[in-house]
């Protein structure tokens, strides 16, 4: 819910001050990457690495750099869950 949340602020859609979670149900699934998944994961490690040794010095390019990466792996991992939670919900 609150990835959700956050995610709809960023999209300026979000406009409730709180979501009601009284009859919301969760559970922790621990979901396996397959091997396509792990194969692009592991490229991915590399290219990040090679953009790293890239941007050269300065605070705000490794500033920009770390936010971006933070970015971008998490909507890879949330990515990888999507195929599991359609399932999950069907």
């Amino acid at each position: 819910m609150e990835s959700i949340a956050m995610e709809l602020k960023h999209r300026g859609c979000y406009v409730a001050r709180r979501l009601d979670q009284g009859s919301a149900q969760f559970s922790i699934e621990e979901v396996p990457l397959n091997f396509a998944q792990l194969k692009l994961y592991n490229a991915s490690t590399r290219l990040w690495s090679m953009i790293l040794d890239g941007i050269g010095s300065g605070r705000h390019r490794f500033r920009y750099y770390w936010a971006a990466h933070q970015r971008f792996f998490r909507l890879l991992s949330l990515s990888f869950k999507l195929s599991f939670l359609v399932t999950y919900v069907r």
